[in-house]
């Protein structure tokens, strides 16, 4: 993600951003030298000038080749994920699986990205900020002053190194929690709508927990992330306190000095708390780690091997069925021809549909109970449920794939469309080979 060429141009913008601010602080130095000098201000002042208004231009444009570069991030995570080894027919139905992966996709993979970019940008200004203006104020401040400054950067670093694990880790107990949470929150409607108590009673338990869950280990992790911020505003801001100090009581030998501070006070505080800042923003890289590695993790997507061996009784076309390999041994010997399972309920005859997927892979098209969040590419506006499934009938038998698989497509029809959708796949099963469950 960090090689495209808008990431590129993203960090290019920032450092020309970052450092035309930075020679803002440097032109005023010198302006001062020369006001004191009774010099010719209009060089150092038309830099100055230079350097107030054109910053806006590449910061402008960071934020728009960070908005492109989010959004073809997220496009190449779609096109990875849709196109990885994570799809298996027989998980079909595993709920939880389901559910996880639509979070991730539809929900949790433009949010950690967007977050985590927007971080990385936020975060490189800062830390350019830092490093440019370190730079400049090194020639205008005390050394020791200068000195202390970069003390305080090394113990806030290591304080961050430190934490950085545990912070990490939470963050992805966390972000799994609101996995869950979210997948749970998108059952609303389902399980709310229908006003059955049931449903709403056992819905509503779940929100309870889940939300309760999620909801206390996110404050325990913000709770630790100040906590620990606190502890780096004390370090980091040391040296500021000092500035002001050495000013009041001590004042400079060099009337430049004096001169630039006063004038540029604001600036100057601006410049030591930058690195604060970015301390505070890099607490939160762990947390960005974390969310993102949940992302990237797809160890639960992997295939879950199928036992050929039925559960209970299952006949096709009246014949037992022992063991799923003999129904591919049959198929195997035919050209076309309609084979029908039947068995009691929890026989294992979903299962052996979904088998004989694995097995053909994309010579065959497979219709399950349960179809109405799949496409078809048809426009079913406005139509009956016997009309839609009448058409998606005609669709799949259309299609050149050798093998139909249908899990019980009469169920939830009348009898007209049931007639007329039987007609059908007896006139297909003369060129195609058609398997299917009935009641």
């Amino acid at each position: 993600m960090f090689l495209q060429k808008m990431a590129i141009l993203t960090f290019f913008l920032i450092t020309t951003h970052q450092l035309i601010i930075a020679l803002s602080t440097y032109y005023l130095i010198k302006l001062i030298k020369n006001y004191q000098h009774n010099e010719d201000l209009k060089y150092n002042l038309l830099l100055y000038f230079f350097c107030m208004i054109f910053p806006y231009i590449p910061a402008f444009l960071s934020f728009v080749s960070l908005r492109k570069w989010i959004n073809d991030s997220h496009y190449d995570f779609i096109k990875n994920l849709i196109n990885g080894s994570y799809f298996f027919p027989n998980q079909l139905n595993n709920t939880a699986l389901k559910d996880k992966f639509e979070s991730i996709l539809s929900r949790n993979s433009f949010m950690t990205i967007n977050g985590y970019f927007s971080f990385v940008h936020d975060a490189s200004s800062l830390l350019l900020n830092s490093i440019f203006s370190m730079i400049i104020i090194g020639f205008l401040l005390p050394s020791e002053l200068v000195v202390g400054y970069l003390i305080s950067v090394i113990l806030s670093i290591t304080i961050i190194i430190i934490s950085q694990k545990k912070i990490e880790s939470l963050a992805m107990l966390i972000e799994l929690k609101f996995i869950d949470y979210s997948a749970l929150l998108a059952k609303a409607w389902s399980n709310l709508s229908l006003q059955n108590k049931l449903n709403v009673k056992s819905w509503r338990e779940e929100f309870e927990q889940e939300s309760n869950d999620y909801y206390k280990g996110s404050m325990r992790l913000e709770i630790i992330k100040q906590g620990i911020n606190s502890i780096l505003a004390a370090v980091a801001l040391l040296p500021t306190a000092y500035l002001i100090f050495h000013v009041i009581f001590n004042g400079s030998d060099n009337p430049a000095v004096i001169a630039a501070i006063i004038v540029n006070l604001t600036r100057i505080f601006t410049i030591l708390s930058s690195l604060n800042s970015l301390l505070h923003l890099l607490v939160e890289l762990p947390v960005m780690n974390g969310h993102l590695k949940v992302l990237c993790n797809m160890d639960d997507f992997v295939e879950r091997k199928i036992s050929s061996i039925p559960y209970g009784n299952i006949t096709m076309n009246g014949q037992p069925v022992n063991d799923y390999k003999d129904v591919i041994a049959i198929l195997s010997t035919v050209s076309s021809g309609r084979y029908t399972l039947r068995g009691s309920n929890g026989s294992g005859k979903s299962t052996l549909i979904f088998y004989l997927k694995e097995f053909l892979g994309y010579n065959a098209i497979l219709m399950p109970t349960t179809h109405n969040m799949m496409m078809w590419g048809l426009k079913n506006d406005n139509l009956s449920t016997g009309q839609i499934a009448l058409q998606t009938m005609n669709q799949i038998t259309s299609q050149e794939e050798k093998f139909l698989l249908l899990d019980e497509w009469d169920s939830n029809l009348d009898k007209d469309n049931k007639l007329e959708i039987d007609a059908l796949l007896q006139k297909i099963s003369m060129t195609k080979i058609v398997v299917e469950i009935k009641h």
